[in-house]
């Protein structure tokens, strides 16, 4: 069901140089010139950008077994950015640790090669997933300036206190709910911003 254009494209874009790529920059280089793909996309659309996420990932994985299998690099994939590096033969007691992708138990590798998952996944799936989502990446460390960018969202004070956060929070979340006629994308953000803040402040 993967698609062949896609391979190529991501084989063109990874391998122009070594490093950190975030997904929505690959996003947006795939609308361009020449690949031209996704150009239809709606940024605003949930369903669709999960669909998106989900074809770029399937690919992403698929490549990484491929290309580690070939020893031509090593691709490792975390929610929303790709880092791609040379090949490198780990020394026998970091093996397991830094394992190729074929030799990993990796859950979300399993669930972005299924495409069961892909045909499945409504526009309801994906609302329950954003809104959790900050919950599932509060392993990642929350830089300052997200945290920063999190306090403005909520137009509160950087570093203010936790409880005039959540009560802007209260605020804004019920001025922006879709099933008021708010606007979705701006709710989303909201939500985003006090999981931010709320994780950082139970460090």
């Amino acid at each position: 069901m993967h698609s062949k254009k896609l391979d190529a494209a991501l084989t063109a874009i990874l391998f122009q140089q070594y490093g950190e790529y975030q997904e929505l920059n690959l996003i947006k280089q795939l609308q361009q010139a020449p690949y031209f793909m996704f150009t239809d996309l709606e940024f605003n659309d949930s369903l669709q950008l999960f669909q998106v996420h989900f074809a770029i990932y399937n690919t992403l994985y698929r490549l990484a077994d491929i290309w580690y299998a070939d020893k031509r690099c090593q691709l490792l994939i975390e929610l929303n950015r790709i880092h791609i590096q040379p090949f490198a033969r780990q020394p026998v007691a970091n093996e397991q640790k830094n394992a190729g992708p074929l030799a990993q138990q990796d859950p979300l590798r399993s669930y972005y090669l299924d495409w069961q998952n892909f045909c499945q996944t409504n526009r309801q799936d994906v609302e329950a997933m954003l809104t959790t989502f900050w919950q599932k990446f509060s392993a990642y460390l929350i830089e300052p300036t997200e945290l920063h960018a999190a306090y403005q969202t909520l137009n509160c004070s950087n570093g203010c206190d936790v409880v005039v956060a959540r009560e802007q929070y209260k605020r804004l979340s019920l001025k922006y709910h879709p099933d008021k006629g708010g606007d979705n994308q701006k709710f989303q953000q909201i939500n985003w911003a006090w999981g931010l803040i709320k994780q950082a402040k139970h460090k």
